[in-house]
């Protein structure tokens, strides 16, 4: 089977595919941004520096860099968690309940698609967010490859 989405890490283990492009460009700019403001003690209105503002873009980019999306054939499972260590979710093929499609609009104008996991496990409901893209032609074959991935 000829794999777009996901790479094989070990045997049947199977990990997602994000282009990270953009937050590798925006964590070096905020980075940068917030060592020119320290380097030139920026402040505003002479009491907040401002490279406090930088901070949360760095964070939140992080975050973004290190999201993992791993599905285990063998033990049917699926886990969620950044760079591995933090926010570990893991659910089981059981725990699965449907695929959400979402359309993103801004003033009537698309401006994207989103797919969406939702499990339920204790009768919580989960949603994961697996992946963005332009429109809706990357998203049906990232599901069906997901599926077969998931329910081999």
């Amino acid at each position: 089977m000829k794999l777009q989405f996901y790479t094989k890490k070990k045997d049947k283990l199977y990990s997602l595919k994000i282009n990270k492009t953009f937050s590798i460009i925006s964590l070096i700019f905020f980075t940068l941004l917030g060592i020119y403001f320290i380097v030139n003690n920026s402040k505003l209105d002479g009491e907040i520096p401002f490279f406090l503002f930088t901070i949360i873009p760095i964070v939140l980019n992080l975050i973004a860099l290190g999201r993992k999306v791993i599905i285990n054939e063998k033990d049917k499972t699926i886990e969620f968690s950044i760079f591995g260590l933090f926010d570990k979710q893991i659910y089981t093929i059981n725990d699965f309940e449907r695929f959400i499609i979402t359309k993103h609009t801004s003033n009537f104008i698309n401006s994207g698609t989103s797919l969406s996991m939702e499990f339920k496990k204790n009768d919580k409901l989960a949603n994961i967010s697996l992946s963005g893209a332009k429109n809706s032609k990357l998203i049906e074959p990232l599901m069906n490859e997901t599926k077969t991935l998931m329910f081999k």
